[in-house]
Order: C-alpha cells, then structure tokens, then sequence
C-alpha cells in the first residue's frame, strides 16, 4: 500500500478589548494506491478550509457567562479510479469517478457558572454537507452523475454540573448527527449509496467525577438511541458495504480509577459495561430486533500497573479482558473472550528511550480485525499473533 499525506495550516490569534478570536486555514491532500480482493483503488484527494472562533466573558453579578461562536468550512476534490486487480497490480479501469464535497459546520455555546458551585452549558450546532459526484467512466454502464445534500441538521445541547467539595456530578442530554463519510457514500465495488441516510440519535448521561486523597475517579451512565443507525456487511466478493439499520438502543456504564500508591507508582482501572441492540431492524427477510450489535463487546476490563525509577528505569504492565463479541445480526457467531496481557520495560535518560516490550504474553487466540456480517467464505476472524515482542531505541528531538 502506498499513502502520502500532507497538511498545512496557518493560526491566528487576536484579542481585543472584550472579544478573543482563533482563526486558522489550512489545506490538505493525499495520495492512496491498494489493491484489494478482487479490485485495486487510487485516489488523489486535494482539500481546503477554514474555522474560526470567537470568545467573551460577561460578568453577571456573582455569576458568569463565557460565550463562544464560530464556524467551519471545508471544500474537497477527489479524483477516484478503480481497477482490475491483475497479481497484486492495477488491470483495466473499472469506473472513475470525480467527487466534489462541501461540508459546513455553525456552532454556538454558553456556560454560565452560578453560585455554589452549579454550571449550567447550553449549546447549538448547524450542520451542512453535500456529495456530489460526476462518473466520467464506467465499463459497465453509462457515465452519469449523483448527488446526496443533507440539507441543514441542528443539534442541541444541555448540561448542568454541580460541584460538591471532592466530587462533581453532572447531567446531560444531547442530540447527534453523523452524516455517512465519502467512503461509506461511495464503496469499492462502484456503488453510489445516494439513499443513506445520516445517523441521528438522542444521548442522556449522568455521571460523577472526582478526587479522594490519592484517588482520582470518573463514572458516566448513559442512554443513546440511534435513529438510521449506519452498518456493515460484506458482499460475495467480500467487499465491506453499507446499510442503515433501522433504530438501536445502547445503554451503557463506564467506571474508572487512578491511585497513586507511591509518588513513582500510579495503578489504574476501568470497566465498561455495554449492552448494544438493535431497536427495529430486518435484514435478508429475518427480523433481527432485540439482537446485540455486532462488534460490541459486552463487558471489558483494562488493569495498568506502572512505575517509574529514579535512575530513570521505568516498567509498566497492561490487561485487558474482552468479552465475547457477536459477529453477524442473528447473534450465531462469536469472537472468543480473551485475556490480553502487555508489559514494557525501559530505561529513559535526556532524549533517549531504550526499551523491550512484550505482547500477548497469555499466548492467547482472538482476532483483532474482526470482519461483521461477511458473505465471502464465512470469514470472521483476522487471527492476532501469539506471544511476541519489540526491543527498541527510541531518540527524541
């Protein structure tokens, strides 16, 4: 695979008497070249865009309301071509496409901190984005054009956090919408997915965060219901396509610590529960509601021990346990739970890192690309390597 990528940007910052303002331009580009299955992919991407923000505080009496508002605006082209794939080389072309995108984002916000602790944050989104794209060849049709504008989307938002003493607890609710990306609206096959439709969704979330002598610690319970939620399946030729699911309800709690044993040794934890499932959906005929989510692991831990020297010596170790994870919509194939244990050891002095890591110390078997609802040879699994490991110097500048 060849990618080069490559950005620039200019900053400006101004303050004024009242106003504070951050203004930046940038352009990007890149150059993508990879075969594939069965087809091999170029593209050559140009883009460019601009944001800015303005800020000011008001003084309330007692309280304050710091405000900001701003926009962004982004242009891209991208000149496409698919071919054959001929032994790892491009064959003939299959379709070539030109694909104009404009993309713009408003945005508003205030936070008003009252007395006795209490924050109140409102906010506002205006979302704009339109693909079209002109195909100057197809070998399998006639050339043609498509277009999918999503029109204007306001999200709002609403939070209020209250703080007390050590701990601070919080509730929001928030609307969400999450068009389809450039390459979920136009797929590798040649497709042009003029009919999806962009993810919407209303996320609740209630949460405390805080610290207690050495121990910093965060919890958040949330509630999202997604609307024209956006999947993935593969066709015969196992090329990864696109689908809006209907509607999934994923209720979730994520808890997570830090202690701070000794001044060198920190110890951490988290744990996230999840629970993913579809809220009306019917694929292939078979109604799969109330199924879990492929691609969603129920339960996982994350353990970290780490500590450092004052020679400069440092060791640090990671576990992770993943549940299993459904694999297809019907919830018949399973990813294997597996036990994922990780350590470094190192020495640090001035710019230099001088280190050895292991992974998958357990010598466990589990898959770290699993492939969701495939239809080519009922391949799930993409198998991770055993135990294995890195030596390494590292030299900073």
């Amino acid at each position: 695979m060849n990618y080069h990528n490559a950005l620039i940007g200019l900053t400006q910052n101004w303050t004024g008497d009242q106003w504070t303002n951050e203004s930046t331009i940038y352009a990007t580009g890149f150059y993508f070249d990879h075969p594939f299955n069965f087809d091999y992919k170029r593209e050559t991407n140009l883009g460019a865009g601009g944001r800015t923000t303005f800020e000011r505080t008001f003084a309330l009496g007692t309280a304050a309301l710091k405000t900001s508002v701003g926009g962004e605006y982004q242009l891209q082209y991208r000149m496409a071509n698919n071919f054959g794939n001929d032994g790892g080389q491009p064959a003939d072309l299959n379709f070539s496409d030109e694909i104009d995108t404009r993309q713009g984002i408003g945005f508003a916000q205030a936070i008003l901190d009252l007395s006795a602790g209490w924050r109140v944050t409102a906010g506002l989104s205006a979302n704009t984005l339109r693909y079209q794209v002109d195909r100057t060849f197809d070998a399998n049709a006639q050339p043609g054009a498509a277009e999918s504008d999503f029109g204007l989307v306001l999200s709002p938002r609403l939070a209020v956090l209250k703080e007390l003493r050590s701990v601070s607890i919080y509730a929001s609710v928030a609307d969400g919408f999450s068009p389809p990306t450039l390459d979920e609206f136009r797929t590798n096959e040649g497709s042009l997915n003029v009919t999806l439709a962009p993810e919407r969704g209303v996320n609740y979330e209630v949460g405390a965060k805080g610290n207690l002598d050495r121990i910093s610690y965060e919890l958040a319970i949330y509630h999202f219901n997604l609307r024209e939620s956006i999947t993935t399946f593969s066709d015969e030729r196992d090329t990864r396509l696109f689908q809006n699911a209907g509607g999934t309800r994923q209720y979730g709690i994520e808890i997570s610590g830090r202690y701070a044993l000794l001044e060198q040794l920190q110890l951490g934890a988290n744990y996230t529960y999840q629970e993913f499932t579809y809220r009306d959906f019917v694929r292939d005929g078979n109604d799969v509601s109330g199924a879990q989510l492929p691609g969603s692991a129920p339960h996982t831990i994350n353990l970290l021990v780490d500590y450092g020297f004052a020679t400069g010596l440092y060791a640090n170790v990671h576990y992770n346990y993943t549940d299993a994870i459904p694999l297809n919509d019907a919830g018949t194939v399973f990813g294997n739970a597996y036990h994922l244990l990780r350590a470094r050891l190192g020495w640090r002095a001035g710019r230099w890192d001088v280190f050895l890591s292991g992974n998958n110390l357990l010598d466990q078997e589990m898959s770290f690309g699993n492939d969701l609802n495939p239809r080519f040879g009922g391949r799930y699994f993409q198998p991770a390597a055993g135990i294995n490991g890195v030596a390494g110097v590292k030299w900073r500048w």
